[in-house]
């Protein structure tokens, strides 16, 4: 069966998935017997380029393997452009229902904004969330966001969704990713080696 492509121009479905992406953190270093957080990182929800916030589209009525095995090839990519690469974690995943009549707070409209490479590219817009706390006003933001996305089942980790080797983006990204996983080996036996002398 095909992937399933979004027409942009058609309404966004009642049963559709959004998922907003996951990638690590650096950590808290402290005592060995502290407790690790439960809750969804802050961080990840933070946008301070605007009032557009990134997601992608899941599925139709819910998470589809196929599309979920073709965005991870390109959330593998993405991470590796920060200024410190980092590792894809997952998505939050959040049904629309969800978004348009939510528990707390004004709904926010979801707009698709398909990109090149990406045919499920959608934004939240955040301009109508009543905060008016100018500079804090992205980490308010980011709050009622978590509050949104968190939720029993609300995580979709990347093994839940192998990567297909016919689904992925293109091999130029197979080849990059297969080289970024070369480089960090032969580092760790360089480390090894380094260490025994």
């Amino acid at each position: 069966m095909a992937r399933w492509k979004p027409n942009p121009s058609q309404r966004f479905g009642p049963a559709e998935h959004i998922g907003r992406r996951l990638f690590d953190e650096p950590q808290l270093v402290g005592a060995s017997n502290q407790k690790t957080c439960t809750r969804l990182d802050i961080r990840n929800f933070e946008e301070t380029r605007g009032d557009e916030f990134s997601v992608d589209r899941l599925g139709r009525t819910s998470i589809e393997k196929s599309v979920t095995a073709y965005l991870k090839c390109l959330a593998d990519t993405a991470g590796r452009t920060f200024q410190r690469p980092k590792a894809f974690d997952g998505w939050a995943v959040v049904p629309i229902k969800k978004i348009n009549s939510p528990a707390r707070g004004a709904p926010l409209p979801l707009v698709a904004s398909p990109e090149n490479d990406n045919p499920y590219h959608a934004h939240l817009l955040t301009t109508d969330v009543p905060v008016n706390s100018g500079v804090m006003r992205y980490y308010f933001v980011a709050l009622h966001l978590r509050e949104l996305f968190e939720g029993p089942g609300s995580i979709l980790h990347p093994a839940q969704a192998p990567q297909s080797e016919s689904l992925s983006a293109n091999p130029e990204e197979k080849l990059a990713s297969s080289m970024v996983w070369f480089q960090k080996l032969m580092s760790r036996v360089r480390n090894l080696f380094a260490k025994r002398r």
